[in-house]
C-alpha cells in the first residue's frame, strides 16, 4: 500500500481532458514497449476515473492510496 503524493493528487484532479490524453498516450506507449497490450483508449479511461477519485480527495482534504497487483 502506498500513499499518493499531494502534488499528484492536486495535478490530477486539476488536469483537463487534453493533458490526460497525452499523458494516457505517454503511459501506453511505455506499457506496449514493455510488451503490455494497454491500449491509449484504455490508459485515457482508467486516468479520467482517477482524476475525478483525485478531485473528490483533494476537495475533501483526504489522502489517496493504492497498490500494485
Amino acid at each position: 500500500m502506498i500513499g499518493v503524493s499531494d502534488q499528484v493528487i492536486n495535478w490530477l484532479s486539476a488536469a483537463d481532458a487534453e493533458e490526460r490524453a497525452d499523458l494516457a498516450r505517454r503511459w501506453a506507449r511505455l506499457r506496449q514497449a514493455d510488451g503490455d497490450d494497454l491500449t491509449e483508449e484504455h490508459a485515457l479511461a482508467y486516468l479520467t476515473d482517477l482524476a475525478a477519485l483525485a478531485a473528490r480527495t483533494a476537495a475533501r482534504g483526504w489522502r489517496l492510496y493504492g497498490s500494485f497487483a
